[in-house]
């Protein structure tokens, strides 16, 4: 442990107490919290007790030095908050003896790791308290990063804040106190991934501090006492030198969605820090441009037109067919479709799809008013049913009479909704007027492509970018034949990484031969088949080439209560791997078997498997979904998935997964087991205008073969959910939109 100088020992004291000093009767700051180089709420390089607002999703690349860092944090919940970061250190072996046999180059490699984090805030700011956190820097890796703390955060005025904590691990390296909670284990990393939850606050701790002064609406001024030594890095390697434990800074903010910084590190080096700022609950482009939604036009009097309360109109012959003509005229500019309409003297259920939008409780919304704009006044009760891809999905009850009375309400979603019946519905209906031009319907797209292969270890990302052609062709309700066809521009995809000895089959971590020898490539081209098997039961089967990398036939079953946050699936998939062009053919080429280490070296020249698991779903106050996914996977293996998601009511979804299996952590190779980030961003948020389309990333370590499920598209779930009850309550206040 290094020494630390009595004068630098007593400011490091001073910092933490001013940290925790209350100061009565300071009005609290309302700022966004600033982040610190490690993409967490913080100054520089220490944690602040503060953070980010419930729902920011922050991005941040910062330098100093050798030392680079690519942090993607989200805030979970109100006082919980995770990060995944991806870190490089350039000339990690530069100042080491060269092994037997190394060259140049091996002298200057840039060491790649990644860490996750865990911050939770015991207590929020008020006007005695600070705020205070308590964290988890690297708790699940190699523990390159691995560190623990707790910090508190006060506002001595609106302008100033002072914070101050205590750290252990990395952050306990520099200017210790002791071990008050016992001494810390040695770190066994292994093939990392694992949690290292024995070192958790052990072994030195020392105090670590801050200031941080808002010069203006714009300007930051941070400076502060760092308690890492970095050992590893300033001493055992000296890939920098590390001069004193200050650390100085100036950072600028550019409206709600940009901040940039630029410091003064240990004495010795420059960093700058980028922070983009995003707001799941916001949209980035403004408010989305649409259509104004149809007035409800208030029916007259009983007494007054008894005329029009008459049923008489029913037994007219063409009254459904003129009923579903004009709906769909004022349907159509909102991309809803009326596929059939039925009724009585006193109700009528109409049957709608979906083209336009991503809100579904929006579309419901909008089909109830154009009922009442083009229902007969003797029409009291409207039931909407949503169909996706041929399966009637759910009823929605709406009174006519409602929509008349709480049109203009100041709490009229909530009183709609409260008064509105969500139930299950069967697939037949006894329609007086069926749309029977519709089928069959095409459509295609040529768009921008995009493929990423993130963590590869000999670079943490590289691209492609060229042109996909997709098309769909619905031949009759639920019956569908897609199909997408890629081709690649720009791309630094056939740049081989380093392939890991395996023993298992090389279902993912040979994708480096499906980006290099697949252009063009055929990516999918399969026909599924969708049918309510009962009211509350719906049923999938897909056949042919249903992902990139393998094609068969999958089969899917799921039970899920209209009126529950349950549900529950079955799936069972019998695949064979795709030849690496991605053409027509199942033949694996030896090279796709050969590694950089011991291992297999030839392979079967095909590769067929049985696949399948049984799924839980839950849907919990707030957004927020759960899965658990139990079965065998690509390569044969048996575990379990557990995703947990937050979805906000403008569609972005955030998640993250972890997938064990009974592959041994060696044989899985780098992270011991599988796990990733999930982000799914709608089109509409980005374009400001409605669309269904989305954008869905996943963020993973670079592709191993342990825990990895067949990529199919069109699963049922995600299909159905979103118009059954929690699906509609979550966005019900686009109901009026």
């Amino acid at each position: 442990m290094k020494a630390v100088p009595s004068s630098q020992r007593m400011l490091a004291a001073t910092v933490t107490v001013a940290g925790l000093v209350v100061v009565s009767g300071l009005a609290l700051a309302e700022q966004r919290p600033s982040l610190n180089l490690y993409g967490s709420a913080g100054l520089i390089d220490m944690p602040s007790g503060e953070s980010q607002p419930d729902g920011a999703l922050t991005a941040t690349t910062s330098h100093f030095g050798p030392i680079s860092r690519s942090t993607l944090t989200f805030q979970i919940s109100p006082r919980l908050s995770g990060s995944f970061r991806f870190l490089g250190i350039r000339d990690w072996n530069k100042n080491l003896p060269c092994f037997p046999g190394c060259t140049g180059t091996d002298q200057f490699t840039t060491y790649y790791d990644r860490s996750f984090d865990l911050k939770y805030q015991l207590l929020d700011e008020s006007r005695y308290l600070p705020s205070v956190a308590i964290g988890l820097q690297d708790f699940v890796g190699t523990g390159v990063l691995a560190g623990e703390y707790i910090v508190a955060t006060k506002h001595v005025t609106p302008d100033i804040k002072v914070t101050g904590g205590l750290g252990w691990g990395r952050l306990g390296s520099y200017g210790s106190i002791g071990s008050p909670l016992g001494v810390r284990p040695p770190l066994v990393a292994g093939s990392g991934g694992n949690f290292n939850y024995d070192q958790w606050f052990r072994g030195p701790a020392a105090p670590f501090g801050g200031v941080e002064w808002a010069l203006n609406e714009n300007w930051t001024f941070k400076a502060e006492y760092s308690s890492d030594s970095y050992s590893d890095e300033a001493g055992y390697r000296q890939t920098f030198k590390r001069k004193s434990p200050y650390n100085f800074g100036i950072e600028y903010q550019r409206g709600d969605s940009f901040r940039f910084g630029g410091y003064y590190m240990y004495g010795s080096e420059v960093g700058v820090a980028a922070h983009f700022l995003l707001n799941p609950k916001a949209r980035p482009g403004g408010n989305l441009v649409v259509s104004a939604p149809t007035p409800i036009r208030p029916r007259p009097s009983r007494n007054a037109d008894p005329d029009a309360w008459s049923t008489d109109w029913v037994t007219q012959n063409d009254a459904g067919q003129i009923l579903r003509a004009n709906l769909s005229k004022r349907l159509d500019d909102d991309g809803i479709e009326v596929r059939s309409i039925s009724f009585d003297g006193r109700a009528a259920e109409v049957r709608i799809i979906n083209n336009g939008t991503d809100a579904e409780a929006q579309v419901i919304g909008r089909t109830a008013r154009a009922m009442a704009r083009v229902m007969p006044a003797s029409v009291e009760q409207f039931e909407i049913v949503p169909v996706v891809n041929g399966m009637a999905v759910s009823k929605v009850v709406v009174q006519r009479s409602d929509l008349e009375k709480y049109e203009f309400a100041v709490n009229g979603s909530e009183e709609i909704f409260n008064r509105t019946q969500i139930v299950s519905v069967g697939s037949a209906q006894n329609a007086a007027a069926l749309d029977t031009e519709t089928y069959p319907k095409f459509k295609w797209a040529l768009s921008p492509y995009a493929r990423l292969r993130l963590f590869d270890q000999n670079s943490p990302f590289k691209i492609g970018a060229g042109l996909q052609l997709s098309g769909r062709l619905e031949v009759t309700p639920g019956l569908i034949v897609s199909g997408k066809i890629t081709k690649l521009v720009a791309s630094n995809l056939d740049d081989r990484p380093p392939i890991p000895a395996r023993t298992l089959q090389p279902v993912r971590s040979a994708n480096y031969f499906y980006d290099s020898l697949g252009d063009p490539a055929i990516e999918t081209l399969a026909v599924t088949y969708y049918h309510k098997l009962a009211p509350e039961i719906y049923g999938r089967i897909s056949a042919g080439y249903l992902e990139r990398m393998f094609g068969g036939v999958s089969t899917e079953v799921l039970w899920m209560p209209t009126n529950r946050r349950w549900a529950i699936g079955a799936e069972v998939n019998y695949v064979a791997q795709r030849s690496p062009d991605q053409r027509f053919g199942f033949n694996l080429p030896s090279a796709m078997y050969q590694t950089d280490g011991p291992g297999v070296e030839t392979g079967p020249g095909s590769y067929k498997v049985l696949t399948g698991h049984v799924s839980g779903y839950y849907a919990f106050d707030r957004g927020y979904h759960a899965q658990l996914d139990v079965g065998r996977y690509l390569a044969g293996d048996v575990g379990a998935t557990f995703s947990l998601k937050r979805e906000f009511e403008n569609g972005w979804k955030v998640g993250a997964f972890i997938t064990k299996t009974n592959v041994p952590a060696a044989a899985f190779g780098s992270g011991s087991f599988d796990k990733g980030i999930t982000l799914e961003v709608p089109f509409s948020v980005l374009l400001g205008k409605e669309t269904r389309e989305v954008r869905s990333t996943l963020i993973r370590p670079f592709g191993r073969d342990g825990g990895q499920r067949l990529e199919v598209d069109g699963r049922l779930y995600e299909t159905v959910r979103g118009y059954r009850a929690d699906g509609l309550s979550e966005q019900w206040g686009r109901f009026w939109k």
